[in-house]
């Protein structure tokens, strides 16, 4: 901080204001200080023998170091001027530096140096004071540059060699820009031409001072020389640029009046801006006012007048009441009554409405083109065609389909508010919010794509975008029904808004479908995989034919639909089914009822003994859970029409329970009537049952413990409790069983025990006296049987098949003698067969086994006969023999 030329030094101490910063790095140390202190730095630098150091060059200085080096290396000599004097030591130790001069060669001329002032010159050891003597200094040749202020404009010549003059800094007036130019160019100078240079900093006022200068100087020019008798100038009579030549800082001044201007025209703006705004609002509520028809309204009002009428007729008619009814019916009439006169003064005010909203269009709509016109309002004409897709409140517009960079809340809970640009989707009038689509995200609140709801007011501006790709990317965002994708957009954009990822289907589905080397996938990479995506054009008849033959041929293959949904309702419409079966094979019922008889019949070959103990222990239900089960992953080969094929399998798997019901009871009839034949045998032969009764009553004699006792009498029959009571009964001491249900295997056992524990208290003596008595011929003594009964033992070799049924099992027949009639047809004839005549089997393989190979065979040698659904216990495809057929021969011939 040092004193301007022209004032006098004031003796009385004075407080700076300075700092000091101090920046190292690897490879030099930067000191920064205020100006002040600059004198004192040099001193201490030079003190502790830092003597060589530099300063930041700012660009206008460095154009001029450039220059000036050139001249010097010339040998020019130069005049640098410069207001900044605290600067001058400085200007001169940069120069010196960057020139490579000495410093002694460059000279100042300022207030401090004129008045000699200790420390004011580049060189302490220098004495010279007084404009002639810095004057001579530099006319003689000792300093090649003089560098000066204003103190130098007037009263000393320095032309002597002067080649180049430099103006760092500017005057404000001409007069002193002609005597800076007239110390060195002027009459003696021995150059030929002076330079004069003019430097103006990029974004400073240096070029505003120039043109100044030149404006000054042509107005008075003109205002001395010229003809007029008058001479205008514009920027002499404006009061700001009075202000800013009279001011202290005349930069300073401009600065500010400028910016006071902008403010004020900002305010004018915006005003300007939103009665415009104001104006749109109102011109969009009386287009809507006038949307409504007017014979509409009159005839509403009509019917309202006449409702209201009676309404007060009604009031009239229970006004007297007293009883309580009464009163309630006038108060539901009143209710009724000022609600109908509530909705007659809306619709009369809609009228009146309609009325003023024609005038007002005429009055609104040239102040709106016009507000568009002055780009007061950032809206399209379309406004005028299309009004219902802009929103106007409180002097704000919006426009649905526009871009906005709208102020979101980051959540429920923050005041802080981000902004973001989204696209605006609809309008809810209800809730009075936007429902837009995010187009630029913030990354402290949600996503790109992602729906966003805010108010008018919520708008900070409308978005510096291209509006139709905007809206494009934000109805792909939004998600888009394939239908419509040809519609309004090409190939080549769908593949672009892919890779950009802005790609959305109906539903939010991200999911595309890729076509590359014939095979169709999908993907939910579509920005990797764009260049294979399929273009959904349903126009496209080819790509149609092509995606569904290659379901077809996957359909047929695999007997499943390949995993692309949902594109095959997509691209092929909802009966894409239909369009498949076009190229495969469409099963019929029969086909299909056969595939799943012989899967099922497969099922139970392939897990025979999980099969066999269901049916055994009577336990359909677990067997049928299981085969369902495989049937839902079982798939019909070469067919496409799956839908028939999983409606028809259910059918036939929901009758194949009761087949297997109907399987456990026959298998529970055919054990009791197999035991009841092996008791009648049991008991019609004694061979050896004597000594087996005469060791039965030996152990009574023996054991004390009845448990000890029927342990061992079980050890006599090995545990078979059927030949015990078969040989008690033979023994006369059981009555003879009748049916099969009598040898239920719990009933058995309660009664033999029964029976031994009475033989075990009267010890032996019974048992003696009715062994000793035993016919050895015991069958003639069998009681009579029912008929039922005697029936089941004359066919008990055919009902139990012994090693011949495991032999056909085997094969993988099943094979069961009728227990009931069997019906079998031969086209309109039917023949019926009596129980037990006839041998059933039935080939789990289909016509893929023994029986249907052999069938020829078995017809010519055993008059077998093939049968649908004969019987509830033959229900299916079997093939019947009578049942007394040779079982060796019948083998012998399914086995070649």
């Amino acid at each position: 901080m040092g004193e301007s030329d022209g004032e006098k030094p004031s003796k009385a101490p004075k407080t700076l204001q300075s700092t000091i910063r101090v920046e190292t790095d690897a490879t030099s140390c930067k000191l920064v200080v205020t100006d002040i202190l600059d004198p004192d730095v040099i001193k201490r630098l030079k003190k502790f023998g830092l003597a060589k150091f530099s300063h930041p060059v700012p660009p206008k200085y460095a154009k001029f170091l450039e220059i000036a080096k050139d001249v010097y290396l010339d040998g020019g000599k130069q005049l640098v001027f410069t207001e900044e004097k605290t600067q001058h030591i400085k200007l001169a130790r940069i120069i010196a530096d960057y020139v490579g001069c000495d410093i002694k060669e460059i000279g100042i001329l300022n207030s401090d140096t004129v008045a000699g002032k200790k420390g004011s010159g580049v060189d302490d050891d220098q004495e010279e004071a007084g404009l002639e003597v810095l004057a001579s200094a530099y006319n003689e040749g000792r300093y090649r540059f003089m560098v000066l202020n204003k103190k130098g404009e007037v009263g000393v010549n320095l032309h002597r060699g002067t080649t180049d003059i430099h103006h760092l800094t500017l005057p404000f007036t001409p007069a002193s820009l002609t005597q800076r130019n007239g110390r060195g160019a002027r009459v003696g100078s021995k150059a030929s031409t002076v330079k004069v240079h003019y430097y103006a900093g990029k974004g400073s006022f240096d070029k505003f001072r120039i043109s100044t200068i030149e404006r000054k100087a042509r107005w008075i020019n003109d205002l001395f020389t010229g003809s007029d008798q008058s001479v205008d100038n514009g920027n002499a009579v404006d009061p700001n640029e009075h202000m800013i030549m009279l001011a202290p800082d005349p930069e300073e001044a401009r600065r500010r009046i400028e910016q006071n201007e902008r403010l004020r025209q900002e305010r004018i703006n915006a005003e300007y801006r939103r009665v415009a705004g104001v104006n749109v609002s109102n011109y969009l509520k009386a287009v809507s006012d006038s949307s409504v028809s007017e014979s509409d309204l009159l005839k509403q009002i009509e019917a309202l007048e006449e409702a209201l009428a009676k309404k007060q007729e009604d009031i009239d008619r229970y006004a007297d009441r007293d009883d309580r009814w009464g009163k309630e019916m006038l108060k539901d009439a009143q209710k009724e009554f000022f609600g109908v006169r509530k909705t007659l003064l809306a619709t009369k005010g809609q009228l009146k409405r309609l009325g003023n909203a024609k005038s007002a269009i005429k009055r609104y709509k040239p102040l709106v083109e016009q507000a568009i016109k002055d780009g007061l309002i950032n809206v399209s004409s379309d406004i005028f065609t299309r009004p219902e897709l802009y929103v106007a409140q409180n002097g704000l517009v919006a426009r649905i389909g526009g871009t906005y960079v709208v102020k979101a809340a980051i959540n429920v809970w923050s005041d802080e508010r981000v902004e973001v640009t989204a696209n605006i989707l609809s309008f809810d009038r209800a809730k009075n919010v936007f429902n837009g689509i995010i187009i630029v995200p913030d990354s402290r609140y949600k996503s790109k794509g992602d729906k966003v709801a805010f108010s008018l007011s919520d708008i900070a501006r409308q978005a510096q975008v291209d509006e139709k790709e905007t809206e494009l990317v934000a109805r792909c965002l939004a998600g888009i029904p394939v239908p419509e994708i040809a519609t309004f957009m090409d190939r080549t954009t769908f593949i672009r808004m892919a890779k950009e990822g802005n790609l959305v289907f109906e539903g939010g589905s991200k999911t595309g479908l890729i076509e590359r080397d014939g095979d169709f996938a999908k993907t939910n990479n579509m920005a990797d995989d764009a260049d294979y995506l399929v273009y959904p054009d349903l126009s496209d008849t080819e790509l149609q034919t092509r995606f569904a033959r290659w379901c077809a041929n996957h359909l047929m293959s695999t007997g499943g639909m390949p995993d692309v949904y949902p594109w095959p309702e997509r691209l092929l419409g909802p009966d894409y089914k239909d369009r498949i079966n076009q190229f495969g094979h469409v099963a019929t019922s029969s086909e299909i009822t056969a595939w799943v008889q012989e899967t099922l019949e497969s099922i139970e070959q392939e897990f025979k003994e999980k099969y066999d103990t269901a049916i055994e222990s009577n336990n359909s239900s677990s067997w049928y859970s299981f085969v369902t089960r495989r049937m839902w992953s079982a798939r019909m080969p070469k067919t496409t029409n799956l839908d028939d094929v999983s409606r028809i399998s259910k059918e036939v798997t929901l009758n194949y329970s009761k087949v297997l019901s109907e399987r456990c009871q026959d298998y529970i009839v055919r054990k009791r009537d197999s035991q009841f034949a092996s008791y009648v045998a049991l008991v019609a032969d004694s061979n050896g049952r004597t000594e087996r009764i005469n060791q039965i009553s030996a152990y009574a004699s023996k054991y004390v413990s009845f448990p000890t006792f029927f342990k061992k009498v079980m050890e006599i029959y090995n545990d078979d409790l059927l030949m015990m009571m078969a040989d008690l009964a033979g023994a006369g001491l059981f009555t003879q069983a009748q049916t099969a249900i009598e040898l239920d295997e719990n009933a058995t056992e309660w009664r033999v025990r029964s029976k031994l524990s009475d033989l075990f208290d009267n010890k032996q003596t019974a048992i003696l006296d009715i062994a000793a008595a035993q016919s050895p011929e015991v069958k003639d003594t069998v009681a009579a049987l029912a008929p039922a009964t005697a029936a089941i033992l004359d066919n008990a070799d055919h009902i139990a098949l012994g090693e011949a049924g495991d032999k056909l099992k085997e094969l993988g027949l099943v094979a069961n003698t009728n227990t009931m009639p069997v019906t079998i047809k031969y086209g309109r004839r039917k023949t019926t067969f009596e129980p037990y005549t006839l041998l059933g089997m039935m080939d789990v393989n289909g016509m893929k086994g023994v029986l249907y190979k052999r069938k020829e065979a078995i017809k010519s040698q055993f008059e077998a006969k093939y049968g649908k659904d004969a019987s509830d216990e033959f229900s299916g495809s079997w093939w019947f023999v009578p049942s007394n057929s040779d079982m060796t021969q019948l083998l012998a011939t399914l086995q070649q």
